[in-house]
């Protein structure tokens, strides 16, 4: 028992580092490349940190997107007589019900126990619920297993108030561009994994998947260090950016504030998931478009999300991230014109609207966060925000059984 005591006691392994000879006013006057390279340098370990947390987010979009290539096997294999559409239904609701749960709870609790126990704990969950999808017996089981890989995509609150408890606000634009970025290339890449691995065999890709996992569940056993360290009057403090920074003031608009950032989320998350279903459909009945080129359709789409995040740091030094949050979403009204119009560019044209409307927003919505955020409840209030975004995830499996039927 001390031995097991001991052997815990050194975990994560220390951090040898140290800040450089730099005073933080003019490390902070660096732009983002610099401090990265200075980081790099002087503490290694706090890039490792940051590396881990964004690789767990592109490793959770890429394990969600494994089965769209292969989702009609799979149903063909494990619920031979049921419609392909309300499996497929039921298969996409699992995940999303998963996800939704997990991140109510997650952003409270690490409040409580702590960023890295919820980390640790979710990706434990995530590695073995692949393990248990390359095994699983029939349609139930599989959706049972699948919403538990939904678990790791609800850490999304504890990330962001990892990230928060250890940055200083103006960081967090440019971790919202990098998760972002990390989202748009796991689900444009999970696709083309899924559909490579599953020429070897069809379970093949939540193998991978679960390997992969499971190295970076032992990396972030052994080097993420937890982030919510409390003074002795039990107030989070920044240790790594600015621990001299004092406690907000009150804020008597607090949970008015989070109520319209929860609903901007969902309304954002709504129209991407829901298009992404929609407009493979518009392109199949109403343009005639092979299955290869209803990929292509959405394939360009995405371009403009990838575009918006990379210039939407530059973009914030000539407007402010409300601002561009506001004119993103109201870019996105524009797919409204999607039934009065008869050309497939048009489509495309309202699509990519979507995309760079809803990217504006998203990738400033860490950003928010940490503003509003008081320190005790930095997790509570960006679970309060990605559960709303988790909420609007839902309405895609019945919106896919409506327009099967139809």
């Amino acid at each position: 028992m001390s031995i097991s005591k001991e052997f815990r006691r050194i975990l994560p392994i220390p951090d040898g580092g140290s800040d450089g000879p730099m005073p933080p006013n003019d490390y902070y006057n660096l732009n983002h490349w610099r401090r990265l390279l200075y980081r790099l340098k002087y503490r290694p370990r706090r890039v490792v940190d940051l590396t881990m947390i964004f690789f767990s987010i592109f490793l959770e979009w890429l394990g969600s997107t494994l089965l769209a290539p292969v989702t009609p096997w799979y149903i063909e294999d494990l619920a031979p007589d049921m419609n392909q559409g309300t499996a497929a239904s039921i298969l996409m609701a699992a995940y999303a019900v998963g996800t939704f749960l997990a991140s109510l709870v997650t952003g409270p609790l690490s409040d409580r126990l702590g960023r890295r126990p919820v980390f640790l704990t979710a990706m434990t969950i995530y590695t073995v619920a692949q393990f248990l999808m390359a095994n699983a017996w029939d349609i139930g089981s599989f959706a049972g297993f699948r919403a538990m890989a939904g678990v790791a995509a609800g850490t999304r609150p504890c990330i962001m108030a990892y990230l928060t408890d250890s940055s200083r606000p103006i960081d967090m634009k440019m971790y919202g561009v990098f998760m972002g970025l990390f989202v748009v290339v796991g689900q444009s890449l999970g696709p083309a994994i899924g559909g490579a691995l599953a020429s070897v065999t069809l379970s093949f890709p939540f193998y991978f998947i679960g390997v992969i996992s499971a190295a970076l569940l032992v990396f972030m056993y052994l080097f993420l260090r937890e982030s919510l360290v409390k003074d002795e009057h039990g107030m989070p403090i920044n240790k790594f950016a600015s621990p001299e920074e004092k406690d907000p003031p009150t804020n008597k608009f607090l949970w008015p504030t989070v109520a319209c950032l929860a609903t901007a989320s969902f309304s954002g998350q709504y129209l991407q998931i829901n298009w992404s279903t929609v407009c493979g459909l518009v392109g199949a009945d109403q343009y005639h478009l092979s299955t290869s080129a209803n990929g292509g359709l959405l394939g360009i789409q995405a371009i403009a999300s990838i575009v918006v995040n990379c210039i939407y740091l530059p973009l914030t030094h000539v407007l402010g991230s409300a601002l561009l949050g506001s004119i993103g979403m109201l870019i996105a009204i524009g797919i409204v014109g999607v039934p009065f119009i008869d050309s497939l560019v048009g489509v495309i044209f309202l699509g990519m609207c979507i995309q760079a409307g809803t990217a504006l927003y998203f990738a400033g919505m860490a950003y928010f966060n940490s503003v509003i955020a008081p320190p005790k409840k930095r997790g509570l209030i960006n679970s309060c925000v990605m559960g709303a975004a988790n909420v609007g995830k839902r309405p895609q499996a019945r919106s896919l059984i409506c327009l099967r039927s139809v």
